[in-house]
């Protein structure tokens, strides 16, 4: 993420990057955030939502680490979330694999790239980078369909029976 939108972030929620100058043993956000600018307004959201959450609980959390894995936002805290905060990371999480890291675009032609790193790109962004889409040779071999009979053969395999 450009410094300038990473400045924003920590000038907005000084307490969530409490540790922005600890040593690298203690908080990897020496690094900054460590994905594309697209993502800015997903982190600032779930910002939001961590210092709401943590002021109900009264103690707000430090964020130690924002990066990318596997074409998705992980932000890792100090200390264990909250069940409310634990929804919000899992959330951002879940949403970052729709919106393009580079340009922000949420829409259904996001997809998952491959080059040597997974990222998650639109097209247009894929084009200008040279990515390539990942074929189904990456994806696990699924059926698409079963023939009914099939299928009630299973479902009557799978038949449990209760005593009452």
């Amino acid at each position: 993420m450009q410094p300038e939108l990473e400045d924003r972030l920590m000038t907005k929620y000084p307490e969530l990057f409490r540790g922005r100058t600890k040593p690298t043993s203690e908080s990897l956000m020496a690094y900054g955030c460590q994905c594309g600018d697209g993502w800015y307004g997903l982190l600032d959201v779930l910002c939001d939502q961590l210092m709401v959450t943590g002021r109900e609980v009264g103690e707000i959390p430090e964020i130690v680490q924002v990066k990318e894995k596997f074409a998705a936002l992980r932000v890792y805290l100090a200390t264990t979330p909250t069940p409310d905060q634990w929804v919000a990371l899992r959330f951002a999480e879940r949403l970052s694999i729709r919106i393009c890291d580079k340009c922000g675009s949420m829409a259904d032609d996001v997809r998952v790239w491959r080059y040597g790193w997974h990222r998650t790109l639109c097209v247009s962004c894929a084009d200008q980078e040279g990515y390539v889409a990942m074929s189904q040779r990456w994806m696990p071999h699924r059926r698409t369909h079963r023939s009914e009979e099939h299928t009630s053969e299973l479902q009557s395999q799978s038949t449990i029976s209760y005593a009452v």
